[in-house]
Formats: structure tokens, sequence, C-alpha cells
């Protein structure tokens, strides 16, 4: 069973047409026509901070999980270096 965003499973009910939000037809305002953003505004200056902060976390994120799959490549050729030796060292019977 797949998960998909926005809809029920059953009967293959995801897209019921009609666009604009969830309670209602498509009146009002589109994405697009908000008028322009005063950069000074406080809130848009703190929303502005914590995207920074977001970005911040989620690039530290993304080293450690370089470094964790680093990790586990150079365990795997170290375990199996360690096989290869301690096969070559076993006398044969």
């Amino acid at each position: 069973m797949s998960y998909h965003r926005g809809g029920h499973r059953r009967g293959n009910n995801f897209n019921r047409g009609g666009g604009g939000n969830r309670h209602g037809g498509g009146g009002g305002k589109r994405h697009g026509d908000a008028g322009p953003v005063d950069e000074n505004n406080p809130v848009v200056l703190q929303f502005r901070e914590y995207a920074r902060e977001l970005d911040e976390k989620h690039d530290r994120y993304e080293r450690i999980v370089k470094c964790s799959r680093d990790i586990t490549i150079e365990s795997k050729r170290i375990i199996f270096l360690l096989h290869t030796v301690d096969s070559k060292l076993v006398p044969p019977n």
C-alpha cells in the first residue's frame, strides 16, 4: 500500500478536482497575488533569521549523515580485509 497525501486510498479518491482549499471552491487570492513585502518588517526579519537557522541545522545534519556513511563504508572495507587475512592464515586440512 502506497502513501499518498491529500486523499483516501479506498476508492482511489485522491483528487476530487475543483481547486482551492479543502473547505470550498477556488475563490480568493492566489499565492502569487500578494503585494510587495516590507523587508524591514520585524516579522519578516524574524522569519529570515529562523530560515537561516534551519538552513544551518539542515547543513549540519547532512554533514553528520555523510560522515556516518563514510564511517560505515570504511568499517565494511576493514571487516572484509580482516576476513580475507583470516582465511589466508588458516592452514588447509
